[in-house]
């Protein structure tokens, strides 16, 4: 028997949007503990979250590791460890411990732990790193990017993988260790 939340999920994911509210998640996974569809979280504390889909977080603290294949958007959070496969957006969040990510990438007002990324760019805006690792996307000849912009700090380095990265970063912000298989080309937006 369909429940009325799969009803929603199924009429939702038809007409291309779905908002729930943040005790509302689908979870229905195809692995105990995974959940999957669109879902919002609110000012509530979990211990970890493994979700296939679209979430956002909005007050959100996540005790251990939060784990996505698709898009994460969240704002106020507090995460402790993250791992994605798609797109990251974070606002005003705490990450921790270590962030693997696999896809695009951008956090404003944000501090993280060190962030390990294959990504063709990533943009950091007013916040604080502990380092940042790019790993080369296979097959792809591209260059990698790194934008550091409104004061953010990196407190360690910024190492490419490969030999081609750039490092973008305006007069206000700041990498304290060094960088490593990139150019560093100083911005004045």
């Amino acid at each position: 028997m369909l429940t009325p939340k799969i009803l929603l999920l199924a009429l939702s994911l038809c007409l291309g949007t779905a908002t729930y509210a943040s005790e509302s998640v689908v979870t229905a996974g195809y692995e105990s503990g995974q959940t999957f569809g669109i879902a919002n979280y609110g000012k509530e504390t979990l211990e970890a979250v493994k979700f296939n889909g679209n979430l956002t977080l909005d007050g959100t603290t996540i005790k251990g590791l939060l784990y996505v294949n698709g898009r994460l958007k969240a704002d106020g959070a507090d995460i402790g460890e993250l791992e994605v496969n798609g797109s990251v957006a974070l606002r005003d969040t705490q990450v921790q411990g270590a962030s693997v990510v696999n896809g695009l990438f951008e956090a404003k007002k944000s501090t993280l732990g060190p962030l390990s990324i294959a990504a063709r760019t990533v943009k950091l805006v007013a916040s604080e790193v502990e380092s940042i690792q790019v790993r080369q996307i296979t097959g792809l000849r591209i260059t990698q990017n790194v934008e550091l912009k409104d004061g953010t700090i990196v407190n360690g380095d910024i190492v490419f993988d490969g030999d081609k990265g750039e490092v973008i970063i305006d007069a206000t912000s700041k990498v304290r260790g060094s960088v490593k298989g990139a150019k560093v080309i100083n911005s004045k937006k």
